[in-house]
């Protein structure tokens, strides 16, 4: 199957669902659209029936590195190579191969920022991986996977109603994940991130079987533990700096590429802890909730039916459904009154990518959100007194999301007198603004249609 997944600019989502089912916006991560992903997908399947599985070498998988790229570096005593990819401090690349690559990583590393609760996350270096022989075994499980038939056995248990509707939920949740990042609903072919290693390249070396140091059995089985978000696989090497787990240093996440087959939609608390894989399926997945105020960061349990998650786990129990791809290290700046933030509220945010970065290029930082469910969510957990300077940019139409007036009403909850935000400008950037009616009457709320306008508004005192 001859199908480049290549990330082509910053995709966003709201974070999940909600009760009022408020749509999730994506925009493809691959360069084919998904119609034809389909298509290419069906007619491999076919193949698969017939006992057709083409040969791998001159497949290209999602895994793959672009082209040019010299993975060389031979980084320890057996078959890990590794290539360094920083940016250069004039900014100018030696090598373009390097330079699309990294930015290639960089924008799926903002694909995850987008949808997580937590922002302020920086690429500083990003460092590739390739083991052949773990990825011959990857990419052989991968076939192989291929070819089974998936039975969801939890949908016969008809005697818990909510219990039955509760993993139909998560489902959906992982289906639309894998949909938007490989579109391979045969393999539920994801990325992961796995944080708190301190060898992180013997760990990407022996594809997590080095795991001595783990920090207990495992809640939802006794695996190898991911999950989609940034900030929960940085909670992990936060817990274990300060319990001193971890000698001093800097610590990245791994980012894999995982196989979750037919996976397992966890509901159960306690059931599962240190526990092999649920007989018939290829791993587990749960939606987790901080359950309590307390300080333990770890303090998180699966949700119950309704409940709007945090985040999710997803336990592996066989390595060969691992391929660790890379290494990411980061920082996090501190969102406060150091700095303004612009709020910006629109469900194609690659639209306005260059006018984003030359507003970040003025020591703003610009975090973007699909919908107002999203950014409402995230600005729930923000103080006003710690965020001083901020200002919000929306578009004007946002489907299931107020439509036409999506805009106006979001303008309308900043400025309600009740509203601990409503000293906060707002504009709203829309190309067709003569359509925007009803615009609440403030000094500080403004209406452009001109990236000069919004870049002025994102800058001035």
């Amino acid at each position: 199957m001859k199908v480049f997944f290549k990330i082509d600019y910053i995709i966003q989502e709201t974070l999940f669902d909600n009760k009022n089912n408020y749509p999730i916006n994506f925009d493809t991560v691959i360069s084919i659209s998904q119609e034809h992903c389909k298509q290419l997908l069906k007619k491999e399947q076919e193949k698969i029936e017939y006992g057709i599985i083409g040969d791998i070498k001159n497949d290209i998988f999602p895994w793959t590195f672009l082209s040019g790229i010299q993975v060389d570096v031979f980084n320890t005593s057996k078959n890990l190579y590794t290539l360094d990819l920083v940016p250069p401090k004039n900014g100018t690349w030696k090598n373009s191969a390097h330079q699309l690559e990294f930015e290639r990583i960089s924008k799926m590393f903002e694909f995850f920022v987008g949808i997580d609760l937590i922002k302020n996350f920086q690429i500083q270096k990003i460092v590739l991986l390739q083991n052949k022989m773990l990825e011959e075994k990857f990419q052989e499980t991968y076939l192989m996977q291929r070819k089974k038939i998936n039975k969801p056995k939890w949908l016969h248990n008809q005697d818990d109603y909510e219990d039955i509707q509760c993993r139909k939920e998560i489902m959906q949740k992982l289906s639309k994940y894998v949909d938007n990042v490989s579109g391979d609903e045969l393999t539920n072919l994801i990325l992961g991130w796995h944080g708190g290693c301190q060898v992180p390249f013997v760990v990407a070396e022996e594809n997590f079987s080095f795991q001595k140091d783990k920090i207990d059995q495992g809640y939802y089985g006794n695996g190898i533990y991911f999950t989609k978000f940034i900030s929960y696989g940085n909670k992990y090497t936060e817990y274990r700096k300060k319990r001193q787990l971890f000698s001093i240093g800097t610590y990245p996440l791994i980012l894999s590429w995982v196989i979750m087959g037919n996976p397992y939609p966890v509901t159960e608390k306690d059931k599962l802890l240190g526990q092999p894989c649920v007989e018939g399926y290829d791993s587990h997945y749960v939606l987790v909730k901080k359950k309590s105020t307390k300080e333990n960061l770890l303090d998180y349990y699966p949700c119950k039916y309704g409940e709007t998650p945090d985040y999710d786990e997803i336990v592996i129990f066989n390595n060969n459904q691992i391929l660790p791809r890379y290494l990411i290290y980061y920082n996090q700046t501190e969102l406060n009154e150091t700095y303004r933030i612009i709020i910006w509220v629109d469900p194609n945010p690659h639209h306005n990518h260059k006018i984003i970065s030359k507003i970040e290029k003025n020591n703003i930082k610009v975090v973007t959100f699909p919908n107002s469910y999203s950014m409402k969510h995230w600005l729930k957990e923000k103080d006003p007194e710690t965020l001083k300077d901020i200002r919000v940019i929306s578009n004007r139409f946002r489907e299931g999301d107020g439509e036409e007036s999506a805009g106006v009403r979001l303008c309308s909850w900043f400025k309600d007198e009740n509203s601990e935000w409503k000293h906060v400008p707002f504009m709203i950037y829309c190309g067709k603004h003569k359509l925007v009616c009803d615009l609440p009457k403030y000094e500080s709320v403004f209406l452009a249609n001109e990236e000069v306008e919004v870049y002025e508004f994102a800058i001035k005192k």
